[in-house]
């Protein structure tokens, strides 16, 4: 929507003006939301840079600021101006925060937590091991690419060899909400990966897009 100035307070025949301003209309919780406006003197010079106020008993100072709320609602936004003889101007504007929690597989953002590869060094082939009173157990090969989503989506599984870090395989898996469970063989188009560190990564699928601040690659070892 457009922009308006809601009050204006003047005490002399011109005051400071606002030639633009910037104030979104929605946002998400706890995700930083930005700021900015521009005003010029009159014929008076500006007392100091612009105050804002962001309806949460939260203030700053400045023509480009950010902001982020820690619970959403309506919040009423206004940034102040005044000159040096006491004239001001005011532009206040709502701003409705929504929640950050995806509900359903329509949903674009994804909260990724806990990855984890489990065992982080395994083997691409069964081995023997003993066990008590000398008998042999089959330990199955492969390893298990643990972690949580937060909707239910579709993500890509990139595996990259650990120096290069040249792309080998990239696999689509099915997502659910909650705890996921991938078994990862190390194999490679039906060829076991040789014996070295490689890198696995989740990647977004569009429309999909992975929420910042979580690390989503990992190192995994095979063995000989």
């Amino acid at each position: 929507g457009t922009n308006r100035i809601a009050q204006v307070s003047v005490r002399s025949n011109v005051g400071p003006t606002l030639t633009s301003a910037s104030i979104p209309a929605s946002a998400k919780v706890k995700t930083p939301v930005a700021f900015s406006v521009v005003t010029a003197a009159g014929p008076y010079p500006l007392a100091s840079d612009p105050v804002w106020t962001f309806g949460d008993g939260s203030s700053a100072t400045g023509y480009a600021v950010t902001h982020t709320y820690a619970n959403a609602g309506n919040f009423s936004v206004s940034v102040h101006q005044t000159d040096t003889a006491g004239n001001s101007i005011d532009l206040q504007r709502q701003l409705q925060i929504t929640s950050d929690g995806p509900t359903g597989p329509n949903s674009r953002l994804v909260q990724i937590t806990s990855f984890r590869a489990k065992p982080p060094v395994f083997h691409t082939k069964c081995v023997k091991t003993k066990i008590k009173r000398a008998r042999c157990s089959t330990t199955k090969a492969g390893t298990f690419l643990l972690f949580r989503s937060s909707i239910v989506t579709r993500l890509n599984i990139v595996v990259r060899q650990g120096r290069s870090k040249r792309v080998l395989a990239t696999f689509p898996v099915a997502v659910k909400k909650g705890v996921n469970k991938v078994r990862f063989d190390g194999k490679v188009r039906g060829k076991r990966l040789p014996a070295g560190v490689y890198i696995v990564r989740l990647e977004a699928r569009p429309p999909a897009t992975l929420a910042p601040g979580r690390p989503l690659s990992l190192k995994i070892k095979i063995l000989r």
